[in-house]
C-alpha cells in the first residue's frame, strides 16, 4: 500500500474522532440543558402548546434532581439580583416621572387623576376632561411614564417582595375589615394600610400608575407581582393561589387584592390531579378554573381583604378574544356572588358587545388605546383603567380627637373659698396707681436735679 494512502486513511481517522468527540460533547451538553431546564421547557410548552411536553413522562431516578438543582440555581439567582438591586439601574428602585410631565406614547397630554367624583362622564362612565388637550381640572394628573423592558420580571413594591421567595414568619394576627365609605362605597385606606396587585403583563402596565398616586396622593403603600405569561391555567409554571397564600402569611398590612389576568388562560388546561388536560370550555374546565378563582377569593375574605378584580377586554385576535369573553363571564359572576368589586374593561373602552375597537372616540377624538398587538395597551389605555381603580379608592378622613369631658370639682360643707369676681379683676388691672400705691413725693428728686453745682 503506498504511503500516501496510508497517511490519508489516518487523517480521515482522525478527522471522524474528532468529529464523534464534537459531536458526544453536543450532545452530553444539550442532555445536561434539558435535564437543568426541565421546568422551563414544560412550562413554555404548556403555554405555546397548551399540551404537556414530550419530557413529562420521563420517571428515571435522577431525572428529578435536574429539576431541583434548577430550583437551587434560580433562587441563589433571584437572592443576588436582590442583593446587587440597590446598585443597579433597575425599574424596582428608578423613581417614576413626576405626575406632572407629559409622555408622547401615544401622543395625548395625560388622563385626570381617579377620585370618586368628577365633573364631566363621558358614555363610557369615565371623566375625560380635555383628554387630547390641557390636563382635566378635577385633580393632579395621573403618572405617564412606564416601566423599562428590564422590571418585566421583577416585582416592584416599596419595598421589593419576591414572589418566588416570600419571607417566612409567624401567622399574622386577625386584620380589621376593609372600611367603605357610606355614601361612595370606596375603599377607604389610611397610610398603614397597603395594596397588592397581581396578574400578568396586563397588570404590568396598569399597576404602576396607581401605585403612583397611592403613594403620593394617598400616602398609601403599595406591592406589584405582577409577572408576565402567567395565569391560573397553568399552576405548574407559576401557582398565584400558592404565591397569594404564602403573600397574606408574611405581610398584615394588605387591605386591598387588586387583579388582572386572563389572556393567558384560555386554552386546554392540566387537572389538579395531573391527570389528563381538561379541554377549554368544557363543564370539567370550568368547575376547576371557578374553583382556582375561588381561591383568590376566599383567600382575600378570610383575612378581610377586599378585592378589585378587573376584567380583560376584548382582543384583536378572534379566538383569543372568544376565550376572554368566557373567561370575563367566569370572573365576574364568581367575584359578584363573593361581593367585592368587578371592572369591565370592556364597559371602560366603550367596547359594544365584546367587539375589539382601534382607535375609539373620546370626547370627541379618536385615541389610540391598545399597543400594535391587540393585547396590551398604550400609556392612556392603561390609565383608564387605573382611574377606573383609583375610583374605587379613597383616603380615609383623619379621626377628629374628641376631647374627654372633665367632671365637675366635688364641693366641701365648708366655706367657700373666696373667689375673684371679673369686674373686681378688672378694677385691680386698670386701677389707677394713684389709687392704689401710695403717693411719692416727687419733691426731693427735683431739688437733686436743680441743686447749684459747687
Amino acid at each position: 500500500m503506498p504511503t500516501s494512502d496510508r497517511n490519508q486513511r489516518r487523517a480521515y481517522a482522525c478527522t471522524l474522532k474528532r468529529a464523534a468527540g464534537i459531536l458526544g460533547i453536543a450532545l452530553t451538553t444539550g442532555v445536561v440543558l434539558l435535564w437543568l431546564n426541565q421546568q422551563a421547557i414544560e412550562r413554555y410548552w404548556q403555554q405555546t402548546r397548551h399540551a404537556p411536553s414530550p419530557f413529562s413522562d420521563i420517571s428515571l431516578a435522577g431525572w428529578q434532581v435536574g429539576a431541583q438543582l434548577e430550583d437551587t440555581l434560580r433562587s441563589h439567582l433571584q437572592r443576588a439580583e436582590q442583593w446587587l438591586a440597590p446598585a443597579q439601574d433597575i425599574a424596582a428602585d428608578t423613581p417614576l416621572v413626576d405626575s406632572t410631565e407629559t409622555d408622547s406614547d401615544d401622543g395625548t397630554s395625560d388622563l385626570p387623576d381617579a377620585t370618586p367624583t368628577a365633573p364631566t362622564t363621558e358614555p363610557n362612565g369615565l371623566a375625560m376632561d380635555d383628554i387630547g388637550g390641557q390636563p382635566a381640572r378635577d385633580g393632579t394628573p395621573l403618572d405617564m411614564s412606564v416601566p423599562h423592558a428590564g422590571s418585566t420580571l421583577a416585582p416592584q413594591t416599596t419595598p421589593v417582595t419576591s414572589p418566588a421567595e416570600p419571607v417566612t414568619q409567624p401567622a399574622p394576627q386577625p386584620s380589621t375589615p376593609a372600611l367603605r365609605d357610606e355614601h361612595t362605597h370606596a375603599i377607604l385606606l389610611t397610610p398603614q394600610d397597603r395594596v397588592l396587585f397581581i396578574g400578568d403583563s396586563m397588570m404590568q402596565g396598569v399597576a404602576p400608575h396607581v401605585m403612583k398616586t397611592l403613594l403620593k396622593q394617598y400616602h398609601v403603600q403599595s406591592t406589584n407581582l405582577s409577572l408576565q405569561s402567567t395565569g391560573l391555567a397553568y399552576p405548574g409554571a407559576f401557582d398565584w393561589p400558592g404565591t397569594l397564600r404564602s403573600t397574606l402569611a408574611s405581610t398584615r398590612d394588605i387591605k386591598v387584592l387588586v387583579v388582572f389576568l386572563g389572556p393567558n388562560d384560555p386554552w386546554d388546561m392540566p387537572s389538579r390531579a395531573r391527570g389528563p388536560y381538561l379541554k377549554f370550555k368544557s363543564p370539567a374546565w370550568e368547575t376547576e378554573y371557578r374553583l382556582r378563582i375561588r381561591s383568590i377569593l376566599e383567600q382575600a375574605k378570610a383575612r378581610d381583604i377586599a378585592v378589585i378584580w378587573i376584567g380583560p377586554p376584548a382582543m384583536k385576535r378572534v379566538a383569543l378574544s372568544e376565550g376572554v369573553r368566557f373567561l370575563d363571564t367566569l370572573y365576574q359572576s364568581e367575584v359578584e356572588a363573593a361581593g367585592e368589586s368587578y371592572i369591565a374593561v370592556d364597559d371602560l373602552f366603550g367596547y359594544q358587545d365584546h367587539r375589539y375597537s382601534e382607535p375609539v372616540m373620546l370626547n370627541g377624538r379618536q385615541v389610540k388605546l391598545r399597543s400594535d398587538d391587540g393585547t396590551h395597551f398604550t400609556v392612556t389605555g392603561q390609565k383608564l383603567i387605573a382611574r377606573a381603580v383609583l375610583s374605587l379608592l379613597q383616603p380615609a378622613p383623619e379621626p377628629v380627637p374628641v376631647e374627654a369631658p372633665t367632671a365637675p370639682a366635688e364641693t366641701t360643707p365648708s366655706a367657700p373659698p373666696a373667689q375673684t369676681s371679673t369686674s373686681s379683676a378688672a378694677r385691680q388691672v386698670f386701677a389707677d396707681p394713684a389709687t392704689t400705691a401710695p403717693r411719692r413725693d416727687r419733691s426731693a428728686d427735683a431739688a437733686q436735679v436743680f441743686a447749684p453745682r459747687p
